[in-house]
């Protein structure tokens, strides 16, 4: 019951790192195709965070997830990335603003007292927050590190090469025990 059960948790733990790392080489991959856009996974763009200016809901080391959405579906209060120059910015909806019939947003971060400089339009708007994960920055700035990949690799090979070798051995107690009875 309990090699049954390690087994799972060995398989579980492979599929996952597997897919993680699969998807950090997509990442890799893709963000080298489009400089200056945030690479996507099936329209879904993971991010770190870099300042506290969402505090207390999103804080520095936090990874953002953002979906792709049109700014005619972002709402007052919604949390929206957006390009600023060559950076980008995941702050809050404070107001839609109608300019000569153009929809733009006045944001603002959770944590600063003043309102961003200027309006965001359809064109700068990367996304909309999907969720976010505590912490999941460091993670995935890890995974996406040279080293990170190498040793979530070399991971992923050990636990591949205990799955051969625990079946191995599993076959082979179960030869001796018939062996031994006939």
């Amino acid at each position: 019951m309990i090699k049954k059960f390690i087994g799972l948790i060995g398989n579980l733990l492979f599929v996952v790192l597997l897919v993680l790392g699969l998807v950090s080489i997509y990442s890799i991959l893709q963000g080298g195709q489009e400089p200056g856009d945030p690479p996507a996974v099936f329209g879904f763009m993971p991010m770190s965070v870099l300042t506290g200016s969402m505090e207390p809901v999103i804080n520095a080391g936090d990874l953002v997830v953002v979906k792709t959405v049109d700014i005619g579906s972002i709402q007052e209060n919604d949390i929206v990335t957006y390009k600023k120059g060559g950076t980008l910015v995941t702050h809050r909806v404070v107001d839609l603003v109608d300019q000569n019939g153009q929809v733009l947003l006045q944001t603002k971060g959770d944590a600063n007292n003043i309102e961003d400089q200027g309006l965001v339009s359809g064109t700068q708007i990367v996304g909309s927050l999907a969720f976010n994960i505590p912490k999941g920055g460091y993670v995935s700035n890890f995974i996406s590190s040279p080293i990170g990949i190498i040793i979530i690799g070399m991971i992923l090979v050990l636990l591949l090469f205990m799955n051969i070798f625990k079946d191995k051995y599993l076959r082979n107690e179960k030869t001796k025990g018939i062996s031994k009875k006939g």
